[in-house]
């Protein structure tokens, strides 16, 4: 079976599985990080005051971050992966043709601001856009918080923070239903929450290694929407994306299990992989039916449709605390 690294492929850009793997999420105040080329720069200062900024994403989430609060005329310059709103798709891809970000495009673009990862914001790239005297700036998605003050601070930005505001107002209305139903539902099965399993991508045996999962740890945005939820993440690790066997999946006994595949998986694919759980029926989500795969672009990007993601999640939950509550009476 094919490998797929769902999370890593969706992200827009070639950021290594390792890092993310084994990197835990920074902490600040401030969502917006790796600032400007340079603070003492006045060619810099001049463009934060741009009222019709052009501007390059290279990020999906980003992407839809800065379409949802109105900026989309505004960009420039996109991944081939950033695909959501469609109109985007009229948008210039910065990248060549083996994959690669083109500096060479990014600059004819002439941008007032590059948007990318905080992650990579803090890479090598950080070094070739200076020389260019390309303005670039991180945006930190890790946690549900970082998506939350992130959408917010570009909204403040650039003159939008009514949009963000309304969109953040919608967030704690949705959730607040949701936690609400969610804590209804597992009252009614007892009390206990259950444990979840989300799992982000698989990597095939190689040798002597046996295959393994890509799953959510506990410093990601994933984490946030289980704990929202009333729900227990069955990794204990306080990295964001760790990787586990078939064997520690049994151990860990998550009640319920999502795993979460490219949109572009087709139906064989995704039955397959609801198969290939069949062999593991000790662990509590097989042996009662609460293996879910959920084939989702938005499920795997942190931007302003993580609303979806929170309704599906729910979803498990309460599908799962009504057959709890069935077998106990």
């Amino acid at each position: 079976m094919k490998p797929y690294f769902s999370l890593f492929l969706l992200a827009g850009v070639s950021i290594a599985i390792s890092l993310a793997l084994t990197t835990s999420c920074r902490k600040s105040s401030d969502p917006i990080v790796g600032k400007n080329v340079s603070d003492q720069d006045p060619a810099i200062e001049s463009v934060a005051h741009v009222t019709s900024p052009r501007l390059i994403s290279l990020s999906p989430a980003i992407t839809e971050i800065l379409c949802m609060i109105g900026l989309g005329p505004h960009l420039v310059g996109r991944t081939p992966a950033c695909d959501f709103p469609n109109e985007v798709s009229s948008v210039p891809s910065v990248m060549d043709e083996k994959g690669n970000l083109s500096l060479e495009t990014v600059s004819a673009l002439k941008p007032d601001f590059i948007l990318m990862p905080d992650q990579l914001a803090a890479s090598p790239l950080h070094t070739e856009l200076s020389k260019r005297k390309l303005n670039h700036i991180g945006i930190r998605l890790d946690s549900l918080d970082d998506i939350y003050q992130s959408v917010f601070s570009i909204g403040d930005r650039y003159n939008a923070e009514s949009v963000a505001s309304d969109w953040l107002a919608g967030m704690d209305e949705l959730t607040s239903g949701l936690r609400n139903e969610c804590a209804e539902a597992i009252a009614a099965a007892g009390g206990i929450s259950p444990g979840i399993l989300i799992v982000l991508g698989r990597i095939p045996a190689n040798g002597n290694q046996p295959a393994r999962l890509i799953v959510a740890g506990r410093n990601c945005f994933q984490q946030g929407i289980l704990e929202t939820l009333g729900a227990r993440n069955v990794i204990t690790s306080s990295v964001p994306y760790e990787t586990v066997s078939m064997a520690q999946v049994t151990e860990l006994a998550p009640a319920i299990v999502l795993e979460i595949v490219p949109a572009s998986l087709s139906a064989d694919r995704q039955s397959a992989l609801l198969l290939s759980w069949a062999r593991y029926g000790s662990c509590p989500a097989v042996a009662t039916g609460k293996v879910t795969i959920l084939a989702e672009t938005y499920a795997l990007r942190p931007g302003p449709r993580i609303g979806l993601l929170f309704r599906d999640v729910a979803r498990c939950i309460i599908d799962w605390a009504k057959d709890a509550q069935k077998q106990s009476t």
